[in-house]
């Protein structure tokens, strides 16, 4: 049960909350306003990687005085995606590959077991405090 704080408190709290809700809802309509914007900057940087792509260029500078220099390069990386978890943990097991998993646990499947009554070693846990708010 909510404890009630004395009235000028609550003032200042109301105050600080309705500064929160302005800001919040100046940051929303900021968001909306730009999101034209990185919907075309996200379309523009697909043409120019493909543009780079289909002419076998890995990067190209661009100057002007308006520009200044801008130099644009395809960037590549190498990212696993895994076909079949039973090889991979059967490898991981077998060769003691475990630096291959990141590190950390699934919060949900860790809260149901815990809620069914099972003891998992070797886990400590904290408790986060954040604010849940519902704007109207």
């Amino acid at each position: 049960m909510a404890t009630q704080a004395p009235a000028k408190k609550m003032a200042t709290f109301s105050s600080l909350v309705a500064e929160a809700k302005k800001l919040h809802d100046k940051i929303e309509a900021a968001k909306l306003a730009i999101k034209p914007d990185e919907i075309a900057f996200d379309e523009l940087e697909e043409r120019i990687l493909q543009s780079l792509l289909d002419s076998n260029t890995e990067s190209h500078k661009v100057g002007s005085i308006a520009l200044g220099t801008v130099t644009v390069s395809v960037k590549r990386s190498t990212v696993p995606k895994v076909a079949d978890w039973a090889k991979v943990n059967k490898y991981v097991v077998k060769n003691n590959a475990t630096d291959l998993y990141q590190a950390r646990l699934h919060v949900a499947a860790y809260n149901e077991r815990v809620a069914a009554g099972e003891k998992i070693p070797g886990i400590e846990t904290f408790d986060v405090k954040s604010l849940a708010w519902r704007w109207k």
